[in-house]
């Protein structure tokens, strides 16, 4: 499988009261690593925004191991675990780049839809792209 790496840095309105990263702001990260390595895999933003295809995220399963705090960069990894008919298992990490240590892992199962959001066989370029 392809590894995926996306670096992000960390912004003074991403930490909470403890000065560290927020755990729903590493859920945006994900996200926005995701969607790169998608286009890094040869899908086109434009076939998601004309609606042709679409994923929905259904079911997303979280570990917060470190805290990430200002002026940090996080190096995101972003594999495809596995791949089903209509849906794919990504596992992502979120590392620390000034120590490597790994601030928060997360597994998301994503569902290929349509333009009416029903379930869709999984495109072979996303599959051939990822894989």
């Amino acid at each position: 499988m392809r590894t995926f790496v996306e670096e992000i840095a960390v912004r003074g309105y991403e930490l909470d009261s403890f000065g560290h990263v927020n755990h729903a702001v590493f859920l945006s990260y994900f996200e926005h690593a995701r969607w790169e390595a998608l286009w890094s895999a040869g899908l086109s933003p434009d076939r998601f925004t004309t609606g042709e295809l679409g994923v929905f995220v259904v079911r997303v399963e979280a570990d917060f191991t470190a805290e990430a705090r200002l002026g940090d960069v996080l190096r995101i990894e972003t594999v495809a675990e596995e791949f089903k008919n209509t849906s794919m298992t990504l596992l992502q990490t979120a590392r620390r780049t000034r120590d490597g240590v790994i601030s928060a892992t997360l597994r998301a199962v994503l569902v290929w839809v349509n333009a009416s959001g029903k379930p869709v066989r999984m495109p072979q370029e996303a599959r051939t792209g990822l894989g």
